[in-house]
Formats: structure tokens, C-alpha cells, sequence
């Protein structure tokens, strides 16, 4: 499951639950999008237009390794970052990796300019194909 977190600054979202969608990463950015847009369904199952929807300029996401290479791991941030310059739906750049000292991994931080206009276009494409 997807899940959006704020964060201290109202101009950024962080995304999580992202190790869940390892190799589908057209289906995460379709949950990201939805959950940042829409805040549930009415009676007859449309969704229903947050009133906070696109209040926000950038989604921040992780990606934990168990070495200092993403490549050879279940690399669900690279996949997604390469997903978003693909569909050409914003910038994204990544950090790291640093060492989490809670657990032992690596760690690697993704900040994805979001553009709005485009990532709402290919929202709608996607809604469209499962009605």
C-alpha cells in the first residue's frame, strides 16, 4: 500500500510503502497520484477531489539497501525514478547512500520535482484504461 506522509514543510509529501512495488512502478506513480489528488469515493464509487489536492511541489522517497550498490538489490526507488523520467513527469535526484546505524543498510534518498500538469495527464490515461 501506498501512503503519503506530510512533513514539516508544506511544500513537500513523502512517499511510503514503495518496497511493496518492486518492478511496478506504473502502478506505484498511479497510487501516488491518486492519493494526492483524491480523498476517497462517493456513494456510487467515483473518486471525489481533495480539497489540499497538488498543494505540494515535491514528493520525497527511499529506498534501503543491504550494500552501497542499488543496482544489484530490489532497487524499487531506482525503478521508480527511472519510471518518472521515462513518463517524463518531473526531476528526480538522488542522494546517498548513507549508512542507517538502526539497521545496517544503506540508504538512498529520491526528491522528485513533481510537474503537475503532466502527472495529472497521465493520471487521467490511466484511470481511463481501468473503467
Amino acid at each position: 500500500m501506498i501512503y503519503l506522509h506530510s512533513t514539516e514543510c508544506c511544500g513537500v509529501q513523502e512517499i511510503g510503502g514503495l518496497s511493496q512495488y518492486t518492478k511496478k512502478s506504473r502502478q506505484a506513480l498511479r497510487k501516488i497520484l491518486i492519493s494526492s489528488t483524491y480523498q476517497g469515493h462517493d456513494r456510487r464509487g467515483r473518486l471525489l477531489k481533495s480539497r489540499i489536492a497538488h498543494r505540494f511541489g515535491m514528493f520525497m522517497f527511499t529506498q534501503a539497501t543491504w550494500d552501497e550498490n542499488p543496482i544489484y538489490q530490489a532497487a524499487y526507488g531506482e525503478q521508480l525514478k527511472q519510471a518518472i523520467k521515462r513518463l517524463d513527469l518531473g526531476t528526480v535526484n538522488r542522494t546517498g547512500p548513507f549508512l542507517n546505524p538502526n539497521t545496517g543498510n544503506y540508504i538512498y534518498t529520491y526528491n522528485w520535482v513533481i510537474d503537475w500538469p503532466k502527472a495529472l495527464m497521465f493520471l487521467q490515461k490511466e484511470l481511463r484504461k481501468s473503467s
